[in-house]
């Protein structure tokens, strides 16, 4: 679940998980409203949620907001960006189209002639 504003103070504990992966934070201060965040096994303290985000990813850019959640309100497993995974809508079926026939030359049917049959001495009957 995305973390709100009223959910900042002091020593409060976030949670991510990223790639399998959880991840733990706490708010260490909160100077004119912004937080200080601490990220567990990641050296340096981040001035953003987002930044503290962008550290757990390796680099990529990421809403830190919508990124971390806290302790407890953690969303379902099988979410993505707190919302039910939804179901890929069944795609219509291609209808086939013919083949349209080349200019100025004409289809053979490529039949397969009838053998006939022979008896035992190899003589058609």
């Amino acid at each position: 679940m995305a973390i709100n504003e009223k959910d900042f103070v002091v020593g409060a504990k976030l949670v991510a998980r990223h790639k399998g992966v959880d991840y733990k934070a706490t708010v260490k201060d909160i100077v004119d409203g912004k937080p200080t965040i601490r990220v567990a096994g990641i050296e340096g303290d981040f001035s953003s949620l987002s930044t503290a985000g962008k550290a757990v990813m390796k680099g990529i850019a990421c809403n830190g907001w919508r990124f971390w959640s806290t302790e407890g309100n953690e969303p379902r497993r099988n979410t993505v960006g707190g919302k039910p995974k939804a179901k890929a809508a069944a795609k219509p079926k291609a209808v086939a189209k013919p083949k349209a026939a080349a200019k100025g030359k004409s289809k053979k049917s490529k039949s397969k002639k009838a053998k006939p049959k022979v008896d035992a001495s190899g003589v058609a009957i």
